[in-house]
């Protein structure tokens, strides 16, 4: 991975990345797919409410994922037809065609967290093909 700042010219290998509020950066990772299937892990610690935490694109600009932080909740947007917003409710997936996507097995509500920006550590795990969308955060918060 590839780790940049504004107030570095210099890009360096690295596993963890830590930017300071003043100091914004970013992480760039190798060219990946978007248009089979896509599954990726971060974790992530901030007391900021809104911030983005991936953004992927494919080369045609058609395809793309986006994992942003929005009012302490997470946003996952994927391809061009679904969003999951940890705020709109745990368990629940929208697509822009408006085709339910099933709740999960244990109930309409398994979030455990109404924020995500507590200072604290959060594992998300995502993973996207053309027929689902899931995102784990935490081993215990489930949506899909």
């Amino acid at each position: 991975m590839l780790i940049s700042s504004p107030s570095s010219l210099l890009m360096q290998r690295e596993t963890l990345a830590h930017f300071p509020a003043a100091v914004p950066g970013f992480v760039q990772l190798r060219r990946v797919s978007l248009t089979g299937a896509f599954e990726t892990c971060l974790m992530f610690r901030t007391g900021l409410r809104r911030g983005v935490l991936l953004y992927a694109v494919d080369t045609a600009r058609f395809h793309y994922v986006s994992l942003a932080l929005v009012d302490g909740a997470l946003d996952l947007k994927a391809f061009p037809t679904y969003e999951i917003n940890t705020a709109e409710g745990a368990g629940d997936a929208s697509s822009a065609s408006s085709s339910a996507v099933e709740a999960t097995a244990e109930g309409d509500k398994e979030s455990s967290s109404d924020s995500y920006s507590d200072n604290e550590w959060h594992t998300v795990c995502v993973a996207i093909d053309q027929a689902r969308i899931e995102m784990h955060i935490d081993d215990h918060d489930y949506f899909r």
